[in-house]
């Protein structure tokens, strides 16, 4: 045997000796998992991307630096074209990029309030990130919500808001009725039962951590807009303008009927034109309007 070469049996007596040696046996100390960094750092791999995508023309139109996660908004002036990348500890987690000719045209990040948190949506404690996207031809633009796990996984959140019509989408998201958890807001709009200004109202979404969206019951937020809708339609009525009594009835009739009851959205509706004066075209479309509410303010096609 080679003499440089230990046997087992003294690998074995020295290890025993060391564990004696000090007053025993001890217990080992665990390893501090949480010390432990796998992947990359997000901060400096969005570093690289900023670099990346400016030798491409873009350039960072917004930055967001939060837990786990940076998220990049990009412009480029010609051609034109937007990006965004959401960058965690996996590298590039998520991306979107839009221009003119393409299916998306322009692709942004939802512009923060000023000295508001990142917005939590699903409401586990956790930011997520919300992305506009407007096809072209469609003056709205969309909100994708995204939730970044733990792990650097970054997913959508799927909202359905096919209950509201069939073009409604989420357009913003806000905490609406100040508890700390924003809401999506989705904004339905009737342009076919309408005058020159087409009826709008602004839905807000509570979601689950399920990702089950239902209509917020938020009290106080939706008291505000009766207060409003009211001042609206003494105003319209006053000034005997059917326009605007049609578009503010039919806002009435969806607050009423948020919570799918279309015989409180038609009650409020008619309570809302009753006795008002109206020349031929305004009857038309007042009658119209009273059909769109009739079948449903969430049934209408695209």
């Amino acid at each position: 045997m080679d003499p440089r070469i230990p046997s087992l049996a003294l690998l074995a007596g020295l290890g025993l000796g060391l564990g004696l040696g000090c007053g025993g046996a001890r217990t080992p100390e665990p390893y501090p998992v949480d010390a432990i960094r796998l992947g990359v750092d997000p901060r400096s791999e969005a570093d690289a991307v900023v670099r990346g995508l400016a030798s491409a023309g873009f350039s960072v139109a917004e930055r967001l630096d939060l837990p786990r996660v940076t998220v990049l908004g990009f412009v480029r002036p010609s051609p034109p074209a937007t990006a965004v990348r959401v960058v965690t500890s996996r590298g590039v987690a998520w991306f979107a990029d839009a221009a003119p000719e393409g299916e998306l045209e322009a692709v942004t990040l939802l512009a923060r309030r000023p000295g508001g948190p990142a917005p939590d949506v699903d409401g586990d404690g956790e930011p997520e990130v919300v992305v506009l996207g407007r096809a072209p031809g469609d003056p709205r633009a969309c909100a994708v919500v995204l939730r970044v796990a733990r792990d650097g996984a970054v997913a959508p959140i799927r909202i359905d808001t096919s209950a509201l019509g069939a073009r409604v989408c989420v357009e913003d998201v806000e905490d609406v009725d100040g508890d700390g958890r924003a809401e999506a807001i989705a904004v339905a709009r009737f342009p076919e039962a309408s005058g020159a200004e087409p009826p709008t109202v602004a839905l807000p979404l509570a979601i689950g951590a399920d990702a089950v969206a239902h209509v917020c019951r938020c009290p106080a937020y939706w008291a505000d807009v009766r207060e409003r809708l009211d001042a609206e339609l003494r105003s319209a009525r006053a000034a005997s303008e059917g326009d605007a009594v049609c578009r503010v009835a039919i806002e009435l009739a969806a607050v009423a009927g948020r919570a799918g009851d279309p015989a409180a959205a038609l009650a409020a509706f008619d309570e809302a034109v009753a006795g008002l004066a109206l020349d031929a075209r305004q009857t038309e479309l007042v009658a119209r309007a009273r059909e769109v509410v009739s079948a449903g303010l969430g049934s209408r096609g695209p």
